[in-house]
Protein backbone atom coordinates (compact mmCIF):
# COMPACT_ATOMS: atom_id res chain seq x y z
CA UNK A 1 0.00 0.00 0.00
CA UNK A 2 2.65 2.87 1.03
CA UNK A 3 4.44 1.71 -2.37
CA UNK A 4 1.46 2.23 -4.47
CA UNK A 5 0.91 5.52 -2.66
CA UNK A 6 4.32 6.65 -3.14
CA UNK A 7 4.27 5.78 -6.81
CA UNK A 8 1.00 7.68 -6.88
CA UNK A 9 2.22 11.17 -5.38
CA UNK A 10 5.56 10.65 -7.17
CA UNK A 11 3.62 10.98 -10.59
CA UNK A 12 1.16 13.15 -9.25
CA UNK A 13 3.98 15.80 -7.92
CA UNK A 14 6.17 14.93 -11.06
CA UNK A 15 3.41 16.07 -13.75
CA UNK A 16 1.70 19.51 -12.00
CA UNK A 17 5.76 20.68 -11.58
CA UNK A 18 6.39 19.92 -15.21
CA UNK A 19 9.50 18.99 -16.96
CA UNK A 20 10.17 15.45 -16.54
CA UNK A 21 7.63 12.70 -15.68
CA UNK A 22 8.05 10.01 -12.95
CA UNK A 23 5.37 7.37 -13.96
CA UNK A 24 3.46 5.26 -12.19
CA UNK A 25 4.41 2.18 -13.41
CA UNK A 26 8.16 2.75 -13.64
CA UNK A 27 8.17 4.16 -9.88
CA UNK A 28 6.38 1.32 -8.41
CA UNK A 29 9.20 -0.81 -10.45
CA UNK A 30 11.52 0.81 -8.75
CA UNK A 31 10.27 0.88 -4.98
CA UNK A 32 9.75 -2.89 -5.10
CA UNK A 33 13.06 -3.69 -6.37
CA UNK A 34 15.18 -1.40 -4.18
CA UNK A 35 12.91 -2.20 -1.41
CA UNK A 36 10.89 -4.83 -1.03
CA UNK A 37 13.25 -5.88 2.10
CA UNK A 38 11.64 -3.52 3.93
CA UNK A 39 8.00 -4.39 3.33
CA UNK A 40 8.84 -7.98 3.96
CA UNK A 41 10.99 -7.22 6.93
CA UNK A 42 10.11 -4.05 8.58
CA UNK A 43 6.47 -4.05 8.67
CA UNK A 44 5.67 -7.59 9.97
CA UNK A 45 8.03 -7.01 13.10
CA UNK A 46 6.25 -3.86 13.76
CA UNK A 47 3.20 -5.39 13.98
CA UNK A 48 4.44 -8.08 16.05
CA UNK A 49 5.63 -5.83 18.35
CA UNK A 50 2.87 -3.84 18.40
CA UNK A 51 0.71 -6.38 19.68
CA UNK A 52 2.58 -6.98 22.17
CA UNK A 53 1.97 -3.41 23.38
CA UNK A 54 -1.38 -3.44 23.05
CA UNK A 55 -3.64 -3.91 26.34
CA UNK A 56 -5.89 -6.81 26.32
CA UNK A 57 -9.30 -5.95 27.92
CA UNK A 58 -10.38 -7.86 30.65
CA UNK A 59 -13.59 -10.12 30.25
CA UNK A 60 -15.88 -8.26 32.22
CA UNK A 61 -18.55 -11.36 33.79
CA UNK A 62 -22.02 -10.56 33.24
CA UNK A 63 -24.47 -10.57 36.46
CA UNK A 64 -27.05 -12.79 36.57
CA UNK A 65 -29.36 -10.88 38.49
CA UNK A 66 -32.67 -13.70 39.23
CA UNK A 67 -35.96 -11.85 39.31
CA UNK A 68 -38.53 -14.16 39.69
CA UNK A 69 -42.27 -14.35 39.35
CA UNK A 70 -43.76 -11.68 42.22
CA UNK A 71 -47.42 -11.90 41.44
CA UNK A 72 -49.81 -13.82 38.96
CA UNK A 73 -52.61 -12.31 37.37
CA UNK A 74 -55.68 -14.80 37.61
CA UNK A 75 -58.47 -14.52 34.69
CA UNK A 76 -62.04 -16.46 35.65
CA UNK A 77 -64.11 -15.26 33.23
CA UNK A 78 -64.23 -11.67 33.38
CA UNK A 79 -62.97 -11.16 36.41
CA UNK A 80 -59.29 -10.83 36.79
CA UNK A 81 -57.44 -10.77 39.77
CA UNK A 82 -53.77 -10.10 41.20
CA UNK A 83 -52.13 -11.89 43.64
CA UNK A 84 -48.57 -12.34 44.90
CA UNK A 85 -46.34 -15.57 44.21
CA UNK A 86 -45.72 -15.92 47.86
CA UNK A 87 -49.48 -16.69 48.58
CA UNK A 88 -49.57 -19.52 46.30
CA UNK A 89 -49.88 -23.17 47.73
CA UNK A 90 -50.80 -25.00 45.11
CA UNK A 91 -52.43 -24.93 41.41
CA UNK A 92 -55.64 -26.39 40.36
CA UNK A 93 -57.42 -26.09 36.52
CA UNK A 94 -60.35 -26.48 35.20
CA UNK A 95 -61.50 -28.38 32.54
CA UNK A 96 -60.64 -29.24 30.15
CA UNK A 97 -56.90 -28.36 30.70
CA UNK A 98 -56.63 -31.44 33.39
Amino acid sequence: MHFSLYSIIAFAVSSLAGGHVFYFVDVLRHSLAEDLYICLLIYPAVFIVSLRFIPSEPEIPLKEERVGLTRISIINGTSNILIQASDIIFITASSPYY
